[in-house]
C-alpha cells in the first residue's frame, strides 16, 4: 500500500498531489488493479495459497495496510509544501 501513496506522491517533485489530474494515465490505474487483484488471489485461492504458502488476512490487516498509502501522501505533501515555501523565501530574499 505504500508503493501505491508513494507513486502518487512521486509524480510531482513540487507540486501538489491536488493540482495534479488523478485520470491522466489510465496505465497507472490498471497498474494498481493489477497489483491488488494480484495479491487477493496469492491470498485467497487455495491452489496458490499451498503453492505460495499464503492464508487470508483478517480484515483488520487490509484496514492497517489500507492507512498507510494516505500516510505516506500526506507526509509527502507536507515535505512539498515546507520545499515551495523555502523556495519563495529564497526568491523574497534575493529581489
Amino acid at each position: 500500500m505504500t508503493q501505491i501513496g508513494n507513486l502518487f506522491a512521486q509524480r510531482t517533485e513540487s507540486t501538489s498531489i491536488w493540482r495534479m489530474r488523478w485520470g491522466k494515465n489510465r496505465l497507472v490505474w490498471v497498474g494498481i488493479a493489477t497489483e491488488l487483484a494480484l495479491i487477493v488471489v496469492l491470498l485467497y485461492l487455495p491452489v496458490l495459497q499451498r503453492l505460495f504458502g499464503t492464508a487470508p488476512f483478517p480484515l483488520w490487516n487490509w484496514l492497517f495496510l489500507f492507512a498507510w498509502a494516505p500516510l505516506l501522501l500526506l507526509a509527502d505533501e507536507v515535505r512539498k509544501a515546507l520545499g515551495r515555501r523555502q523556495v519563495r523565501g529564497r526568491v523574497h530574499a534575493s529581489v
